[in-house]
């Protein structure tokens, strides 16, 4: 029996109509012929969450996932025999607590009687399995965890077109360690590529989507909120990444990391490998839904010239985070997250080196004030 997806309508942040909503996508995502075994997938477990806190951002910016939402979740979780819930993040350049408490999640997750978690201390998980990472420095939660749940927001992301499920367990790794990866693996297949590793580092038990209002526009921090009206979950992560991206209406086989998990073939190797339950994709899709552009792939000129031109061309050809200086408040979160350092100051302005910008885009996902645009 294929892998189920369950999609399920929920029009408001209401506290009754998510935990009904919640309960029914799980339960349709687990159930099988002769019975459901949700039940046992939680029971006498201790579960680790992992929502997306990109940011400390109030939840009607579409940010982070609801902090309602969360806070279901572990009712939902915990109601069906979870022994200990546990949550948490590590965004990119606020402290975990700070984030926590600014978005309201901290205070859901112990509202519900979940235990928050500090992702700052960190150990090496081992990846046998990895294409191209064989090991990673994680938060050290995961050895308190029997299960991992990634519970992400469905927005657009400037470099990997959508993040979902997969790319939100980046999470896992700590703060301003982030900046590795993006040095080591500048390309855009590269990087969907680490992050499809370290899906398969950590094993991701199960999956539960807040698109009930999405992020659309130049995510994953600067986008626009965009109603959607469902819930989503699935046990197979990638599985809920290929329904998601069609929701928004994108080609999945155009999205790096979908396209890098299939060849890993991890998960499964086509994209119809499993079962869409409860609502239909069709009944639920947005036709207008705000893109990402995917652009043109050049990595297929990699090995037909020099590195030197390709260099060049790829520095030609792919967008460029810009500085609108009328919008900017000269925060420095630009310049602090910055994984290259090449940015800084010239006569009281925030100005990038663009001959050593590496287009990782980190600085137009914390920019509080959209004052950085993508060109």
């Amino acid at each position: 029996m294929q892998d189920k997806v369950a999609i399920v309508k929920c029009a408001s942040y209401s506290p009754s109509e998510l935990y009904d909503s919640i309960k029914r996508a799980i339960s349709l995502s687990l159930s099988k012929e002769g019975g459901n075994n949700s039940a046992t997938m939680f029971k006498g477990k201790t579960v680790l969450l992992k929502p997306n806190i990109l940011s400390g951002a109030a939840p009607e910016k579409a940010v982070t996932t609801h902090p309602e939402f969360v806070k279901q979740c572990i009712i939902c979780i915990k109601e069906m025999g979870a022994e200990k819930v546990i949550a948490g993040d590590s965004p990119g350049y606020q402290s975990s607590d700070y984030a926590g408490r600014k978005s309201g999640i901290m205070k859901a997750v112990t509202e519900a009687g979940g235990e928050w978690e500090d992702f700052s201390d960190n150990i090496e998980v081992k990846n046998p399995e990895g294409l191209l990472v064989k090991s990673f420095n994680l938060a050290s939660v995961v050895k308190k965890a029997d299960i991992i749940v990634s519970l992400p927001k469905m927005k657009t992301h400037q470099l990997l077109y959508y993040t979902g499920g997969m790319k939100n367990l980046f999470g896992m790794v700590p703060g301003l360690q982030k900046s590795a990866f993006h040095l080591r693996f500048q390309e855009r297949e590269l990087f969907a590529k680490m992050v499809v590793d370290l899906n398969i580092a950590l094993k991701p038990a199960f999956t539960i989507m807040d698109a009930v209002t999405a992020m659309e526009g130049p995510g994953p921090g600067s986008g626009d909120p965009r109603h959607v009206g469902v819930v989503l979950a699935s046990n197979n992560i990638l599985a809920l990444d290929i329904a998601a991206v069609t929701i928004m209406g994108y080609n999945p086989e155009e999205i790096p990391t979908i396209t890098e998990a299939l060849e890993s073939k991890e998960w499964f190797k086509e994209v119809s490998s499993f079962d869409v339950v409860g609502e239909k994709i069709e009944d639920v899709k947005i036709d207008d839904f705000k893109k990402i552009k995917i652009l043109n792939d050049i990595t297929m000129f990699r090995s037909r010239m020099p590195s030197i031109l390709y260099k060049v061309l790829r520095k030609a050809v792919v967008k460029k985070p810009v500085i609108n200086h009328k919008k900017c408040v000269k925060c420095d979160n630009c310049i602090e997250i910055c994984p290259a350092k090449i940015i800084s100051y010239l006569h009281k302005k925030i100005i990038i080196d663009y001959k050593k910008c590496i287009t990782c885009y980190c600085c137009h996902e914390v920019c509080p004030v959209k004052a950085i645009d993508i060109k």
